[in-house]
């Protein structure tokens, strides 16, 4: 089987899987986001930082982002931090720009951060992760993660489809070599285009607001995306982990996701 091949396959069977939890309404897909949190967790963990599965820092991390995860979705207190959780994760993403575009490849100094406080991944992860459960927990929740989704995988489509068949300039060749300037111009429309749809014809509202809105999200999106291509160059991996044949791990399905999700609650909050 090719590579092409398992790549299809594996994401036909991720889609079969998200509807399958989503036949159970909001409940499902935050079980579903409970157990890709955990698996994020385990992958930086264990494949990017090399923290063994019996050491006390992954143990506390799997534990402190279960008890997270619950006390935000069901707890009363939990659910009244929303405000601070959303202000907290956005933080965290300027913090990753910052290591984006100001750390040298060879430095390494925020690696080697993130494997002294190694304890704390839990906490990382589950903070982005609420934004997500933000979404899921809205009234319109099927629609909103929906358009999320179809966003995010335009992004990644546009990318895709513009760079292999336009593009000549890489991007930025040092963290991520086969990224185009092309393809991450042809990501940023495609996304747009099919947000834009999804948002007129699902939600009935669409503006000059909420088509630039999409084309930043488009640009923190391929900018999660090089985050994670950049900490996996300085940790020597190509992939999170082999979970998904084709595809690699969670982490490298869920990179650009993860980063661009409290910047969709805002929007949210803001137009619809």
């Amino acid at each position: 089987m090719t590579n092409t091949q398992q790549r299809i396959l594996s994401a036909l069977a991720m889609v079969i899987m998200i509807f399958s939890f989503a036949f159970f309404g909001n409940e499902g897909v935050l079980i579903l986001l409970f157990i890709i949190g955990l698996l994020l967790v385990d992958e930086i963990l264990f494949h990017l930082l090399k923290v063994k599965r019996n050491h006390l820092s992954y143990i506390i991390s799997i534990i402190s982002y279960s008890a997270g995860f619950y006390f935000h979705n069901y707890t009363v207190e939990g659910k009244m931090l929303v405000s601070p959780t959303l202000n907290t994760a956005i933080v965290l993403n300027i913090g990753l720009l910052v290591y984006l575009f100001f750390e040298k490849m060879d430095q390494k100094s925020f690696v080697g951060l993130l494997k002294k406080f190694s304890y704390l991944m839990g906490f990382f992860v589950f903070i982005p992760m609420m934004s997500l459960c933000y979404v899921i927990n809205d009234p319109r929740w099927s629609v909103l993660m929906f358009l999320l989704l179809a966003f995010n995988i335009s992004v990644d489509t546009g990318a895709w489809f513009f760079g292999k068949r336009f593009g000549k300039k890489k991007l930025w060749p040092t963290i991520s070599p086969k990224k185009t300037i092309n393809g991450a111009i042809g990501g940023s429309l495609l996304s747009v285009i099919v947000a834009a749809v999804i948002s007129f014809f699902s939600l009935n509202i669409l503006n000059i607001s909420i088509i630039l809105s999409f084309l930043l999200l488009s640009c923190f999106a391929q900018l999660g995306d090089l985050i994670e291509s950049k900490l996996k160059r300085q940790t020597g991996i190509k992939d999170s982990s082999n979970l998904i044949p084709g595809h690699g791990g969670i982490y490298d399905r869920v990179d650009s996701l993860i980063f661009v999700a409290p910047f969709y609650v805002v929007v949210i909050k803001l137009f619809y």
